[in-house]
């Protein structure tokens, strides 16, 4: 059966195709659509039937569509049989159905197809409002077993957007608005076709209504990439982050100990200070090697609690950022385009090299290696750290290190 259906949020007049076809020797029915709404898959279900079991999609050809409903209908319908390809694929975990959201979520982030072609931010007030959406960094504010909110904050626009167990993204006041492709688009309706990916403490993976268990007994904190800084022989208040005119015109930052630090290390060709609204990293390092071009990135945050390793909001957001950092990272293009992106608005300043020199050493054929560094004086390895704080340690390290092209997490603490 081939059908036209509307999605009456984007444009009235839109068409999207969708097929449908039912087995009825095992009673399933397959639906190929163009896009990936749960709530259009309900829609068309119920137009055949009252009750239902949904099983997860899949993307496939559309010619041998229907054949291969058919055929693989027995393997869908007997949890029992065991799939081999015999290939590298027979390795992947294959995601179950979401059946609840954990409560150790640390990490929310956009799907590699945002990151691969971000939409641009729109406003009706202003066509210079030209920022793109991985500028805008989601962030958790409450994990519910049926539904996760989360937060984006742009320069005119504050959302908060809830999902559901079934995948779904729901906004009780839609805002930010997106240029994608010819279209103009409320973010909740792009969040439904490309959804967030949420990571746990214990490898667990989640998008859409797909839930993957990774190898969490891999995940094991180690103190040994925890090093202490003498933050009283720099004379640093680790109450502050930044020195800025308004707020912290006095006393010396984290940030200004940091930068002293790296320029004392003649290693260092460039150091690029990038701390800013939808920054790569607040100062950016490259080394350069025979073969190889060390890049490393600082995450820098002040110390809030009063005491060592005694509050988990003080490294829950920085080792998130850490995370999500790596994207920078995993290709020499990808990284020298975001650092050019930055430079058109005025980030990403150079205090050691020039722009045009970097260019000119990033083109050169050598092997982009990634670190990691957070800097962050609440830890202190000579003190006892709670175990929900070595979870999230333990969790942005494992991350991290298996990512490919970055090679460690560091974290710079206290002594």
């Amino acid at each position: 059966m081939f059908g036209k259906g509307l999605l009456s949020k984007r444009h009235n007049h839109d068409n999207y195709l969708y097929i449908v076809h039912y087995q009825k020797e095992f009673k399933l029915l397959f639906i190929y659509s163009q896009i990936k709404t749960e709530a259009v898959y309900d829609a068309i279900v119920k137009s055949f039937c009252k009750s239902f079991k949904k099983i997860p999609k899949y993307k496939m050809n559309r010619v041998k569509y229907i054949r291969w409903c058919d055929y693989n209908g027995k393997k869908i319908d007997n949890a029992g049989i065991t799939v081999k390809t015999n290939t590298n694929y027979d390795y992947l975990p294959i995601p179950t159905q979401l059946k609840q959201y954990p409560n150790n979520i640390f990490i929310c982030d956009y799907s590699g197809r945002t990151y691969s072609s971000p939409p641009v931010l729109y406003s009706e007030e202003s066509d210079l409002y030209k920022d793109i959406l991985t500028d805008v960094t989601p962030c958790i504010k409450e994990i519910k077993q049926d539904s996760v909110t989360v937060e984006f904050n742009s320069r005119k626009f504050s959302e908060e957007i809830i999902c559901d167990i079934e995948g779904r993204y729901i906004s009780s006041s839609p805002k930010i608005r997106l240029i994608y492709g010819r279209d103009r688009i409320l973010l909740v309706d792009y969040l439904n076709e490309y959804p967030l990916i949420f990571k746990s403490t214990d490898d667990i993976m989640i998008q859409g209504i797909e839930y993957c268990e990774g190898n969490p007994a891999a995940i094991i904190f180690s103190s040994d990439n925890i090093i202490g800084i003498d933050w009283d022989h720099y004379g640093t208040d680790r109450k502050i982050e930044v020195n800025d005119a308004r707020y912290h015109s006095n006393g010396i930052s984290i940030q200004t100990t940091l930068e002293q630090i790296l320029r004392q290390e003649a290693k260092y060709k460039y150091i690029i200070y990038d701390h800013s609204s939808s920054e790569i990293a607040d100062f950016i390092t490259i080394i350069e090697n025979e073969f190889t071009l060390e890049v490393t990135l600082f995450h820098v945050k002040k110390m809030t609690a009063e005491n060592y390793n005694s509050s988990v909001d003080d490294i829950y957001e920085v080792a998130g950022q850490a995370v999500k950092s790596i994207i920078w990272l995993k290709t020499k293009p990808g990284f020298l385009k975001k650092v050019m992106d930055r430079r058109r608005s005025n980030h990403c300043q150079f205090l050691v090299g020039s722009f045009d020199e970097f260019r000119q050493t990033m083109k050169q054929n050598k092997q982009l290696v990634g670190r990691v560094v957070v800097v962050q004086p609440s830890i202190s390895k000579n003190v006892p750290i709670p175990d929900k704080i070595q979870e999230i340690l333990a969790a942005a390290r494992y991350y991290i290190n298996n990512s490919g092209k970055v090679k460690s997490l560091e974290i710079w603490g206290s002594l």
